[in-house]
């Protein structure tokens, strides 16, 4: 299910005729929610679906447009089904992002093919630090405050870190840490962290680490939290946690050469100004997928914020969520590293062009089949299928009005809690906005708020005027309403 989607705005220069187009122009600002397909969420029924939802959601702008865009997508993929649709003439284009992300595996599989890194020596790869993988216990000297300390508090903390430092030694160092560090995380242990990724640490730290051998022990290193005596710990302590993954941090090392490569003989750069329109289009995808403002340049070409989204679409759906929820709080240098390493893929793809690198025509025909599949499967689960479209619809007008009320039948459901929202995946939508239009309203979604707030207010109000089951002070209770089985509707026929 998309959580967060984009106001996509109606395009302005539409060609009006009639007076139903004028009715149109001047009401589609606050009574149109949504449109797909000849079909209206008016504001005024979002509203009341919001407002009497059972489901425990705020009346809010964020819930009216994830409720907007469920129908959009569902009232595209009935009218396909009405008009037995499989979107099969969308395929090529919609799989294209599948495949390219599949041909920059491909290149960085040939990339990691030119550079040999020993797997199989383990302690060789720890010695060197193989993957950012290090390992090390420290005692920590404290300052009293941190960032605040006085130079009389420090030089107080370096006197007792100078005179305790002699006595230290691979031997007693554990026994040393519990006495004289205070670092409450790693005290009772020893003083030890165990292995850990190099960047995990400040910098004046893991510095200090890699620059020993493993097996001694640093002079005084200082870091904001005080002064720290370090000993890298020896294979032989970390040898049973090392060694078992050491293929992987191997994988990792030789993934970081080619990074490093890339980004250097690439000549990747990121716009200073890249942060904000990425910000915005991860918030706002549908409106800035073909958005071709450039975000950052390599050597031989450059990426656009619309491709920039169209490596998030290609990640699989709980990292992109993450996407969407994450990276509009990052500060610039955090987005700008994120675009840097959505722009190496779109290098990497400029340089399988280049190549010649391309995906076997079987696994090509295997992605159209399974998009086949994947437009059935959510014609099913939203109760639109063909055949059950035919079998109640003689003409396609007929079919598209049952599958337009079937899904708003489905919407109500959802709202109340009877049915549960059915994932739109990014291809599949893809395919229905290369078909058909579908656009949802600022304005009508700013209305079918304020209505659904009113409805809110008023089934609150509604309840709080019950009158009290507590009886007051000498009164009696009164009796309590017998339970009923809710008879199903009896049928009867209209007189002539």
């Amino acid at each position: 299910m998309r959580i967060r989607s984009a106001v996509a705005v109606l395009a302005a220069g539409t060609v009006l005729s009639g007076c139903r187009a004028l009715k149109e122009a001047l009401t589609a600002h606050t009574d149109v929610a949504a449109r797909a397909v000849n079909h209206d969420l008016t504001a005024t029924r979002l509203g009341a679906l919001i407002g009497t939802a059972r489901i425990g959601i705020e009346p809010s702008k964020e819930n009216a447009q994830i409720v907007a865009d469920l129908w959009t997508d569902y009232q595209r993929l009935g009218y396909a089904a009405a008009h037995n649709d499989s979107l099969a003439s969308a395929v090529a284009g919609t799989i294209q992002p599948l495949i390219d992300n599949m041909r920059v595996s491909m290149m960085i599989d040939t990339l990691r093919s030119k550079i040999k890194v020993d797997t199989t020596n383990a302690e060789a790869g720890y010695n060197a630090a193989a993957g950012g993988i290090i390992g090390a216990r420290h005692i920590l000297f404290g300052y009293p405050s941190r960032d605040k300390a006085t130079p009389a508090e420090k030089d107080s903390v370096r006197k007792l870190a100078m005179a305790v430092r002699p006595q230290i030694t691979s031997a007693n160092f554990a026994a040393m840490a519990k006495k004289y560090s205070s670092d409450p995380g790693s005290k009772d242990s020893g003083g030890s962290y165990g292995l850990f990724p190099r960047q995990q640490m400040v910098a004046a730290f893991s510095n200090g680490v890699v620059a020993v051998k493993p097996g001694e022990i640093t002079g005084l290193i200082e870091t904001e939290f005080g002064l720290h005596v370090i000993q890298r710990l020896p294979y032989s302590e970390v040898k049973a946690k090392y060694a078992p993954g050491y293929a992987r941090i191997a994988q990792l090392t030789l993934d970081s050469i080619i990074s490093t490569t890339l980004t250097t003989g690439g000549q990747v750069t990121v716009k200073p100004t890249a942060a904000a329109p990425i910000r915005e289009a991860v918030k706002n995808p549908s409106a800035h997928h073909k958005d071709k403002s450039v975000v950052a340049t390599f050597k031989g070409g450059d990426m656009s914020v619309g491709q920039f989204l169209g490596w998030v679409d290609v990640m699989p759906p709980n990292l992109r969520q993450q996407v969407a929820q994450v990276v509009p709080t990052w500060p610039d240098s955090q987005v700008v590293s994120f675009a840097k390493n959505m722009a190496m893929r779109q290098m990497l793809l400029h340089q399988a062009d280049s190549a010649k690198v391309d995906v076997p025509a079987s696994e090509r025909a295997t992605l159209t089949i399974q998009f086949v599949q994947l437009v059935q499967n959510v014609w099913q689960q939203i109760g639109v299928t063909p055949k059950s479209l035919a079998d109640s619809g003689k003409s396609e007008g007929d079919r598209e009005k049952l599958a337009a009320a079937r899904v708003d039948s489905l919407i109500s459901r959802i709202m109340n809690g009877e049915a549960n929202p059915i994932g739109v995946p990014v291809p599949l939508r893809a395919a229905l906005d290369s078909k058909w239009d579908a656009t949802v309203n600022a304005s009508g979604i700013t209305r079918a708020v304020e209505l659904a707030l009113k409805a809110r207010t008023s089934a609150d109000s509604a309840r709080a005027s019950l009158p009290s089951q507590v009886p007051m002070p000498g009164m009696q209770a009164p009796p309590a309403a017998a339970a009923t089985v809710p008879r199903p509707p009896v049928a009867t026929k209209k007189k002539p």
